[in-house]
């Protein structure tokens, strides 16, 4: 192990510290060709270029002294504790075979990722609609899904009574009510032909308001008041919708998608060996008859 005095650190900060307060103005520190050690400790070193990408822009010449100051130290103490750690670690073997395994775990990890992102496209909308439509019970609506017109204004408004009636017509007259709500509404949503969650309409939030059947709703307090036209409505836990499922469905087929090219990876690379004689399987048994044997696979008598 290296050992090191802790005036020598000390000594290596002031020396950075004097250095920068010296500079007039600092903004990064200085880099050349011929890029200086700024800190060592034996073999390990630090490089002005190591930080010097790690400064932020625009920093103050006091902020940079105390960053540099605290990043010095920080480097110095990581060395240190990871020397004095492996001169005393007992189990070296144990986290030796934890590191290699960890190793191999990541690697194969960003191959299948890579392999991935390089092999499976993403679904087809005819492809998330087929999936949709064999998988249904597994979209159920976490709350209402409704279709209709919410408006929300102040409490004072004229023709107030006209406008529920517009709502309530059996043919709506959206031409109307749009009018009515840019003038007179704070806000407003037409969604007709589109299927809404309750949960995303903001204007019901904290609201106990109980949707459970088509026609008007009227949420008022101490300001406004909302008035909902549901023309269209599919309770909390049933089929969901198929524009609402539309985007958990294409995630679900795209995740099962790669999960299956994953296990085709393990299982191509699995045979190829098998083929190619690379894969050689030894058994115990005293019995040298290989008849029964598959011919792809080799075994071997210890």
């Amino acid at each position: 192990m290296i050992k090191i005095k802790h005036t020598y650190i000390n000594i290596l900060l002031s020396i950075v510290i004097i250095t920068l307060s010296s500079c007039t103005q600092i903004q990064k520190l200085k880099k050349s060709s011929e890029d200086g050690v700024i800190a060592a400790i034996g073999d390990e070193k630090l490089y002005y270029s190591d930080i010097d990408k790690l400064l932020p822009n625009n920093i103050t010449k006091e902020d940079s002294i105390k960053f540099v100051e605290s990043y010095i130290k920080q480097w110095a103490t990581d060395i240190l504790i990871y020397q004095k750690a492996e001169e005393n670690i007992l189990n070296k073997k144990e986290i030796n075979e934890l590191v290699a395994a960890y190793k191999k775990n990541l690697i194969i990890y960003y191959y299948k990722q890579n392999m991935v992102n390089t092999h499976v496209q993403s679904p087809t909308d005819a492809e998330i609609r087929n999936y949709y439509e064999e998988n249904k019970e597994h979209f159920l609506l976490s709350s209402p899904a409704i279709k209709g017109i919410i408006i929300t204004m102040p409490k004072e408004v004229p023709k107030y009574n006209k406008l529920k009636n517009k709502l309530t017509d059996k043919d709506i007259d959206i031409e109307y009510i749009e009018k009515y709500a840019i003038r007179y509404a704070y806000s407003y949503q037409i969604f007709l032909n589109n299927w809404i969650l309750k949960e995303n309409i903001s204007e019901l939030e904290n609201t106990n308001i109980h949707l459970d059947h088509k026609g008007l709703y009227q949420v008022t307090d101490s300001n406004t008041i909302t008035l909902l036209q549901v023309t269209d409505l599919t309770e909390k836990g049933l089929i969901s919708p198929y524009e609402i499922a539309k985007e958990e469905a294409r995630n679900m087929l795209l995740h099962s998608k790669q999960v299956n090219y994953i296990n085709s990876i393990g299982e191509n690379i699995f045979n190829y060996a098998i083929k190619h004689n690379q894969l050689i399987i030894y058994t115990n048994k005293e019995d040298n008859e290989q008849e029964n044997l598959s011919d792809s696979t080799k075994y071997h008598n210890n």
